[in-house]
């Protein structure tokens, strides 16, 4: 079974035989649909044929995707960081601010 893939697979890759399952499709759309969907046409390229143009095409919609994807992580972690920082320097400014009164405290003191 695995054999007869791997031939299959190996004649879709000749254009030839690429060619003539077209014609084949386009021929069947014709007889059964009178050429208006070319359904057999559209089955046959998405399932049987493909091109560099259709697989370039299908590798950028998904590298497009992906990077959409990273960009909204990437804005999602930023305003995360944003807000720790905004935390940080709250906490950085209330601990600057008792140390300043533990100081003059201590000066009392003096």
């Amino acid at each position: 079974v695995g054999l007869g893939l791997a031939v299959v697979k190996a004649a879709l890759q000749s254009s030839a035989v690429a060619h003539a399952l077209l014609d084949g499709a386009h021929a069947a759309d014709k007889a059964l649909f009178n050429g208006n969907p070319p359904v057999m046409t559209v089955f046959t390229r998405a399932f049987w044929v493909r091109d560099e143009m259709d697989l370039a095409t299908m590798e950028v919609q998904l590298l497009r995707a992906e990077q959409l994807k990273l960009v909204s992580e990437r804005d999602r972690v930023r305003a995360e960081r944003d807000v720790s920082e905004a935390r940080l320097r709250g906490l950085e400014a209330k601990a600057e601010a008792a140390q300043a009164r533990a100081e003059e405290h201590a000066q009392s003191f003096d």
